[in-house]
């Protein structure tokens, strides 16, 4: 079997983390202090660097089994990793996080009109010949309205949108949203209308057909997701035959087999994974220079049945947790260290919001005065591979005050079910930062919600629900200081969560894998379709 020599070496790997003590360096960096300190040698000539050049296909990790592949539909990292790859959102994040027209040419608001006109780019096709047009964009956005997972988080104010043009879509809003833009760059994978109306909503479940670079090619159940070059993308003819999507469920067999050659990409979800092989050569381990992820410690506060339904058991929590052990321990260096969902120096951070601090004693006397003086017991929920080190830590440094947690951890593939609500106890999320705090505020803690983090066990009060609606029609500063103020509420008055470290993502891949660009700003934006392989 192809994974055999991976699993014989896993034991050794294990052993191997143990001793490791590198904190966050690349490959890249590594070379580049080597040459610094390297004496001159007026014989040594610069190396030619080799030309790109077409072929051969990668392997790329999955942690399991893909739920759905219909656009509309799909959620887990699983899913999205994928439709990544097969189909494209009509804006894009740029370095800073801001959206910015991808598919489009140009996004114009008109706050007075209640409107956003796109120019829809020409000469896009999708992977079944088709083109991409205005109608075919107005019908996605139409039917993502009704069907698509986030839109009531998303498109709350969407009321339609209608072709004025050849090549001119106008959105139109019930009220004025000035996050619209944000969730055409992180929701609705544009897909082909004609595909759709040929075969069916169920057949794109398993058969996505979007305008990506590589397109659908074969679902090996359990084994991979096999993917082939588009040879009609927009931006050009990928370099590489196509993306072998394949399953490793284990991390560490992953990173063996990335080791032994049998694998070519590994997103790293455990970061000791990322410091074991930081200094292999034949290994590129890349950070994101934004945050991707601010693992967040989510409190049940509408189960009366919780001691967390009570202010001062979450802030007693919030001041037995001692936030800063969590980056140097649990991410081996990458990270940021913030207590929101943003960081420090970007334009919502609030300055105000420095988290509980640590202290014990003080934890002690709230849970007392809540009638918990002897502690009690509860749960943490949390996704299998996304923060099971953290999980530990909250648990032993809950301990400290009385209070014994269970982990509750919950395999990719059925995680998405616990988002709204975990029943009781806490959800440790590793809650999506690049689309920015101010989105991720609005999709969350608005009233009325039937998707998003906590809708079932966070407190929407009526003055939030007030401050959101008056953020989103509000002029850009004025927006600004709103959400700031939303933050405060949410993250310190009312202490329903704690974000305990803001986490760069980080990829191991093989050094022969040329300008893949993959995580250079965020785990969301590559260029696969210039990579190439130097074999």
């Amino acid at each position: 079997m192809r994974r055999i020599m991976a699993l014989l070496l896993t034991l050794a790997m294990v052993l191997s983390l143990a001793a490791c003590s590198t904190t966050g360096s690349s490959t890249t960096q590594a070379t580049t202090e080597t040459e610094a300190t390297a004496p001159e040698s007026a014989a040594t000539e610069a190396p030619t660097e080799a030309a790109p050049k077409s072929g051969g296909t990668i392997t790329y990790r999955i942690q399991g089994e893909p739920t759905t592949l219909q656009a509309w539909s799909t959620r887990n990292s699983i899913d999205t990793v994928i439709l990544n790859i097969t189909n494209e959102t009509l804006l894009r994040y740029d370095n800073n996080g801001d959206p910015q027209p991808f598919l489009v040419d140009s996004i114009t608001p008109d706050k007075e009109a209640l409107t956003f006109t796109l120019k829809v780019k020409q000469g896009i096709k999708f992977h079944d010949g088709s083109d991409l047009t205005a109608e075919v964009v107005a019908w996605n956005l139409n039917y993502y309205k009704e069907n698509g997972v986030l839109t009531g988080s998303f498109y709350g104010s969407f009321v339609n949108a209608e072709v004025t043009g050849d090549d001119t879509v106008v959105i139109h809003m019930s009220a004025w949203d000035s996050l619209f833009p944000s969730a055409l760059a992180r929701t609705c994978y544009i897909t082909s209308k004609v595909a759709f109306d040929t075969f069916g909503v169920d057949y794109l479940a398993a058969n996505p057909v979007g305008t990506g670079p590589f397109m659908f090619a074969s679902w090996d159940h359990d084994e991979a997701v096999h993917l082939v070059k588009f040879a009609d993308y927009w931006q050009g003819e990928p370099l590489l035959d196509g993306v072998d999507m394949v399953i490793y469920t284990d991390e560490t067999v992953a990173a063996t087999a990335l080791q032994q050659g049998d694998l070519d990409v590994l997103p790293v979800s455990d970061y000791n994974t990322a410091a074991q092989m930081v200094n292999n050569d034949d290994i590129v381990v890349q950070a994101a220079n934004l945050a991707g992820t601010g693992y967040t410690l989510c409190y049940m506060c509408n189960n009366a049945e919780d001691p967390l339904s009570d202010l001062r058991v979450r802030q007693a929590f919030s001041y037995a947790i001692d936030s800063s052990v969590m980056g140097p321990v649990a991410t081996q260096g990458y990270f940021i260290e913030s207590s929101q969902w943003c960081a420090p120096g970007t334009a919502y951070y609030n300055d105000q919001i420095d988290g509980y601090g640590y202290d014990v004693e003080k934890a002690k006397a709230l849970l007392a005065e809540a009638g918990y003086a002897d502690g009690f017991t509860t749960r943490i929920t949390l996704q299998a591979g996304w923060g099971e080190d953290q999980a530990q830590i909250i648990a032993q440094q809950l301990a400290a005050i009385g209070v014994t947690c269970e982990l509750n951890v919950v395999e990719v593939a059925n995680y998405a079910g616990y988002i709204a609500s975990w029943e009781y106890g806490m959800l440790l999320h590793p809650m999506g930062t690049s689309n920015g705090q101010a989105s991720q505020l609005a999709a969350n803690f608005k009233q009325g919600l039937e998707r998003g983090l906590g809708v079932q066990a966070f407190l929407h009060t009526d003055e939030v629900n007030s401050l959101i609606t008056e953020a989103i029609a509000a002029d850009a500063d004025e927006s600004i200081a709103l959400f700031k103020e939303i933050a405060y509420k949410v993250f310190m008055e009312e202490c329903m969560m704690e974000t305990t470290v803001l986490t760069q993502p980080v990829v191991a891949y093989t050094s022969d894998l040329i300008d893949s660009g993959l995580y250079e700003t965020m785990n969301r934006a590559d260029t696969l379709y210039l990579a190439w392989l130097d074999r």
